[in-house]
């Protein structure tokens, strides 16, 4: 079930896992973050690694931690996935256990390493999804505002305009986002790490 990622994770393994240091901010999940070109020149005070791989659910998250996430040594954990387990037809509460056995596995590691869950955004080829989305959205934010160390950061509304998706915040592909979708997410980050 995994096997298609095999190749991007060993690439990712032998290219950026030979300069792990100490008290990166990791990056882990799936293509938003993969393809986020802009993402050291947009955080320049932090020490960033980004280990995401395309195409990933959450389960392709877990069952990969032990050879990426797993060989870190973070100060902060920044994680994306949940998009493609919508394009799956996953329910919402699938969604939300698949990410509570994720988080088993850093809690065993990193429990007190912060970790950052970022909403699943809005995207225009999506979009008649996105009562699923926001369902599971809720659902994750409710399981971690009890948990230390864990929290949820909404960039899902920040993207909308009057409750509608906002084409002109992506790629061709209707999926990916261009500049102005990571502006927002930029912008919402800086703010959370309190950079701003």
């Amino acid at each position: 079930m995994h096997e298609e990622f095999k190749e991007e994770v060993a690439v990712l393994a032998h290219t950026r896992l030979k300069d792990v240091r100490e008290n990166q901010v990791v990056f882990y999940g799936s293509s938003s973050f993969r393809l986020w070109e802009t993402l050291s020149e947009d955080f320049p005070e932090l020490d960033v690694i980004n280990l995401a791989f395309g195409g990933s659910k959450i389960i392709d998250c877990s069952y990969y931690y032990d050879s990426l996430l797993g060989q870190t040594k973070p100060s902060k954990i920044i994680f994306y996935a949940g998009d493609n387990d919508i394009a799956d037809e996953a329910s919402a509460e699938t969604i939300l256990q698949r990410f509570k056995d994720f988080l088993q596995k850093v809690d065993s590691q990193f429990a007190e390493v912060p970790l950052t869950f970022l909403s699943i955004k809005p995207s225009p080829i999506r979009a008649q999804m996105l009562p699923t989305i926001q369902k599971t959205n809720e659902l994750i934010k409710a399981f971690l505002e009890a948990r230390n160390n864990r929290t949820y950061l909404d960039i899902h509304f920040a993207m909308l305009s009057e409750g509608n998706v906002r084409p002109e915040l992506f790629t061709e592909d209707e999926l990916h986002m261009n500049p102005d979708g990571y502006s927002i997410w930029t912008a919402i980050l800086r703010k959370h790490l309190l950079l701003d």
